[in-house]
């Protein structure tokens, strides 16, 4: 896992991808219910505020909502990263971990890894 002030540039390069290629490829999308042992760049696509009172260690906020990443992409400029991409959102229940994956990946050209049971399972495995 990168460190956090590795991190928060990596993901912004990301959403910046985003931006400038929004329907570019398809999705690919690997749904795993078990925490990926090499997850270079993790990503929290709950609220902000849900964030802030918990979080997976390096983690970085990138709220995802009504079909769309809450951060301004036009801000951020670079590359891609490379490595293992993890999303995961509150719980099972919350489908938007999935949907900011598929906008991820299919932005990328690359394949992102959705953690589906999400914070809540994580947390309870590591107390």
């Amino acid at each position: 896992m990168l460190l956090p002030w590795v991190a928060a540039p990596v993901v912004a390069i990301a959403i910046a991808t985003i931006s400038a290629a929004r329907h570019r490829g398809e999705a690919q999308v690997a749904r795993v219910s078990i925490w990926p042992a090499d997850a270079r760049v993790v990503i929290d696509v709950r609220p902000r505020a849900a964030y802030d009172q918990g979080h997976v260690p390096g983690a970085i906020s990138l709220a995802f909502r009504a079909g769309r990443f809450e951060a301004d992409p036009f801000t951020l400029t670079t590359s891609p990263p490379s490595g293992t991409i993890v999303v995961y959102c509150s719980d099972a229940d919350c489908g938007d971990g999935q949907l900011a994956a598929a906008s991820l990946s299919a932005a990328l050209g690359r394949p992102i890894v959705v953690y589906i049971p999400g914070y809540a399972a994580w947390k309870a495995a590591n107390p």
